[in-house]
């Protein structure tokens, strides 16, 4: 999941939790097991035909939820699933989600 503040917002983690219930129609979603940032993410985003190239800063948190059943993506064309760590592993491409990943794994480990 990922999104923006919107004009007046400043506060990192009640925009993940905003645009991540947003985004998941889970209500309650919260910080897991702290409120810490996991990592912070500088990343270019090319240009398209609203912005020029530019870069964005990803600032990323684990958030939990007791109903995962209740999981709804936002967008039909972004589907969304639970995954293992090895599934995500496998799943994904981009080098600084997996280096987000290996950060995460250990906070799984119990």
């Amino acid at each position: 999941m990922g999104g923006h503040a919107d004009p007046g917002e400043y506060d990192p983690l009640a925009i993940a939790l905003r645009e991540g219930r947003e985004e998941t129609g889970l209500p309650d979603l919260a910080p897991w097991p702290d409120a810490e940032v996991r990592h912070l993410v500088i990343v270019p985003v090319p240009e398209n035909s609203r912005e020029p190239a530019h870069e964005h800063a990803d600032v990323r948190f684990v958030l939990a939820t007791n109903v995962p059943e209740a999981v709804r993506p936002e967008n039909p064309d972004a589907p969304l699933r639970w995954l293992t760590p090895d599934e995500a592993r496998m799943a994904i491409t981009e080098a600084n989600v997996l280096d987000t990943l290996s950060r995460v794994e250990p906070l799984l480990v119990r």
